[in-house]
């Protein structure tokens, strides 16, 4: 059973090169991005802003870790 971790900022320089390290480890990746990105990889991708817990509450829950990675 994989465990879900949740990825803020995933689009950036450090999260494009973490999302495939994580699903190589075996885990669930969920990550957030301010935009739409492409979802061919596997990884689930949630539209918000990091500063409106109301964009991403629900899906930290039962999240093994959180790796905020998002900057202004």
């Amino acid at each position: 059973m994989s465990k879900k971790v949740f990825v803020t900022g995933a689009s950036g320089f450090i999260g494009k090169k973490l999302l495939p390290a994580l699903q190589a480890a075996g885990y669930d990746v969920v990550a957030m991005s301010r935009k739409i990105r492409d979802t061919s990889s596997g990884v689930r991708w949630v539209v918000g802003e990091p500063m409106v817990p109301d964009d991403w509450q629900n899906e930290i829950d039962g999240a093994y870790g959180v790796i905020n990675l998002a900057g202004e």
